[in-house]
């Protein structure tokens, strides 16, 4: 898998409400999750996400959110702020209603692959970065886009 991180210049906080945590974190959890709040932010303690193995990083097990957050109205109800500053990030679509992957496979590979895959490049690229992993569902263009996103030190 091709992995090519960038570095999202945040220059305004995104303020989003708590809200509970999905039991699961699957394709059909997120598509549920993405209907009924439409953005949302799911946070990831790094510590209990990965461990060190003699071959690099590696997930611990299942993706379980430490926290859940869906957009902030704009009447001021927000409780967390992903604040402004460098991020990692990386972006796909995810499978849309024929459940083909936005490169028009019939399956693309599993969220957790992705994900340690991406924990992966960071370690290897030795980019210094700080606080939870987070992973962002965006309606873009009638599809949904998830974002994967950590505090860049700089």
């Amino acid at each position: 898998m091709n992995i090519d991180l960038k570095v999202l210049h945040l220059q305004r906080p995104l303020r989003y409400a708590p809200m509970e945590r999905p039991a699961s974190v699957d394709e059909t959890a997120l598509s549920e999750l993405a209907a009924r709040c439409r953005e949302c932010l799911l946070a990831f303690d790094a510590n209990s996400l990965s461990t060190l193995t003699d071959d690099g990083p590696a997930l611990t097990g299942t993706l379980v959110p430490s926290a859940a957050y869906a957009i902030a109205a704009a009447d001021g109800q927000e409780r967390f702020e992903l604040a402004p500053g460098d991020y990692l990030f990386f972006q796909w679509r995810a499978k849309n209603a024929s459940g083909r992957a936005a490169n028009g496979h019939a399956s693309g590979p599993p969220l957790s692959q992705i994900f340690e895959e991406i924990v992966r490049e960071a370690w290897w690229q030795r980019l210094e970065c700080s606080g939870p992993w987070f992973l962002r569902l965006v309606p873009e263009d009638g599809r949904l886009a998830l974002q994967i996103l950590r505090r860049v030190e700089s």
